[in-house]
């Protein structure tokens, strides 16, 4: 069942052959040959119609460009350039009258986001996790990374194992732990409970690799 803003919809994701399925998308990039900071100055907001072939799904003509954000940095507030788009996608998910010119009948047209693509550094931001600064570092799983005397945490499969008395710390890269929307929501609040205690809010939050609340994560759900 679809639920916008944690109100039921009587009706089922793709429960309907004309429900279309989207893909959102960013990146940052350089357009200035003198940026030699290595920072960003654009990142793009996309999306792909994922009811045409694949083929065809990501070709320039098929696109949809929603906005581009100039910044000579990563925006601070990813969430507050996707909030346009996700309210467009709680209206859409909810249903609009459109017409379907090949029966010449009107019908309910359903939209959903199923899915965000970026590297890790716009995935962060996408998903409010803290990326390759985090313990544990990916949006998907729960794998945990490890850090050198400086720089951000990498992600060996087979840990260092510098005490011989502790069990070695090794990943199976066919059966890594996923993360559940059940241990995000509750490593979340923890970490949003804090807010009064600022050293141990970070300290949760490198340790779970959670920034904050993704707008992307509550604009509907289903069951």
């Amino acid at each position: 069942m679809v639920k916008i803003d944690g109100y039921p919809q009587p009706h089922k994701f793709f429960s309907d052959s004309q429900d279309v399925a989207i893909g959102f998308m960013t990146d940052g990039f350089q357009i200035f040959k003198c940026q030699h900071n290595g920072s960003s100055t654009c990142w793009p907001l996309i999306i792909i119609n994922f009811n045409l072939p694949p083929e065809i799904c990501t070709q320039l003509s098929n696109i949809i460009l929603l906005a581009i954000i100039p910044v000579s940095k990563a925006p601070i507030d990813f969430n507050s350039f996707e909030q346009p788009f996700m309210e467009e996608c709680k209206l859409l998910a909810a249903g609009v009258q459109s017409f379907d010119i090949m029966t010449g009948q009107s019908f309910l047209l359903h939209v959903y986001p199923i899915s965000c693509h970026g590297d890790m550094v716009a995935m962060k931001h996408c998903m409010g996790y803290k990326g390759p600064n985090g313990l544990c570092p990916c949006w998907s799983c729960m794998i945990k990374g490890v850090q050198g005397e400086t720089g951000p945490y990498y992600i060996p499969l087979n840990h260092p194992w510098e005490n011989p008395s502790m069990p070695q710390v090794a990943w199976d890269a066919q059966n890594l732990p996923l993360h559940t929307e059940e241990v995000t929501q509750m490593q979340l609040e923890l970490i949003l409970s804090l807010i009064l205690n600022s050293t141990c809010q970070k300290e949760y939050s490198k340790k779970f690799g959670i920034n904050g609340p993704s707008i992307q994560l509550r604009s509907h759900q289903s069951e």
